[in-house]
C-alpha cells in the first residue's frame, strides 16, 4: 500500500515537472516537426534581432556610472574586461555573444586597514542588469567579490507564420579580486576571472517575446576572456 502511494506521488511529481518545462503557453502555436527541422537545419542569417524587444529591468539592477560618487573617491584604478561565449540551444545553435564591462574602485586613502569599498560597474556593453546590484559594497578585509553580469535578448525567424520569437537569458558571472598595498592603504582591482557563463531559452510562435515562460538551458559550446583591444 505504501508502495503503491509512493509511486503516485513519483508520477504525479513526473508530469508536474514535464508540464513545467513546456515553454509554450495558452494561445500559443506549436511549431510542427518539420518547422522546427527546417528552422534548425536553417542557415543562421535567418535568425534576427526584434527591434521592438525592450527587457524589463528594475532601475537599481541598470549599470551604473560614478557620476553620482564624490570625486575623492574616485582614484584612476579601473579596468576593462569582458568575454565571448558560443552557445548551443534547441531553436537555434551557435549564438556567439559579448560582454564587456568597466569595472571601477572608488576609495579614500585615509580609513585604515578596514576600510570598506564600493565597486562600480558601469559603461556595460551587452549588459541589461547585474545581480545582485551594480554598485556592490566589498568588506574591507575581502580578498575578492563575484557579480553576475545578465544579458537579455529576442530573436526572430520569420520563416514560420507567425514568426518564431526565441528569447534568451545570458548568465555572465566575474570574480573580482584586490590587491592591498601597504602604500597609502591603496586597494587596487586585479585582473578579473571569468566564470562559465549560462544561457536559456524560451521560444514560440507569436507576434511578441515569449515572457513569463519557463526558460530551457542551452550548452555552452565555448567561453573566454576577451583579447584587450577588442
Amino acid at each position: 500500500m505504501h508502495f503503491t502511494k509512493f509511486l503516485l506521488v513519483v508520477q504525479a511529481a513526473a508530469t508536474a515537472i514535464a508540464l513545467a518545462l513546456e515553454p509554450r503557453g495558452p494561445g500559443d502555436i506549436q511549431l510542427t516537426r518539420e518547422e522546427h527541422e527546417a528552422i534548425f537545419n536553417g542557415s543562421p542569417s535567418d535568425w534576427t534581432e526584434d527591434p521592438n524587444f525592450k527587457p524589463d529591468v528594475p532601475e537599481q539592477q541598470r549599470p551604473a556610472t560614478a557620476n553620482d560618487l564624490s570625486k575623492r573617491y574616485i582614484k584612476a584604478n579601473n579596468i576593462n574586461f569582458g568575454t565571448r561565449s558560443v552557445h548551443d540551444c534547441r531553436e537555434r545553435t551557435g549564438i556567439q555573444r559579448d560582454v564587456k564591462v568597466l569595472a571601477e574602485i572608488p576609495f579614500e586613502t585615509d580609513d585604515g586597514p578596514n576600510q570598506v569599498l564600493r565597486v562600480t560597474w558601469s559603461n556595460a556593453l551587452n549588459v541589461d542588469r547585474f545581480d545582485p546590484l551594480p554598485i556592490v559594497t566589498v568588506p574591507g578585509n575581502a580578498a575578492s567579490t563575484t557579480i553576475t553580469a545578465i544579458h537579455d535578448f529576442c530573436l526572430m525567424n520569420p520563416t514560420t507564420s507567425p514568426p518564431t520569437r526565441c528569447l534568451y537569458q545570458l548568465r555572465q558571472p566575474f570574480t573580482l579580486g584586490f590587491d592591498r598595498t601597504r602604500m597609502h592603504n591603496n586597494i587596487y582591482l586585479t585582473p578579473p576571472n571569468p566564470q562559465r557563463p549560462t544561457m536559456h531559452e524560451v521560444c514560440i510562435r507569436a507576434d511578441e517575446c515569449p515572457a513569463g515562460r519557463v526558460f530551457l538551458e542551452c550548452s555552452t559550446r565555448t567561453y573566454g576572456a576577451i583579447p584587450r583591444g577588442e
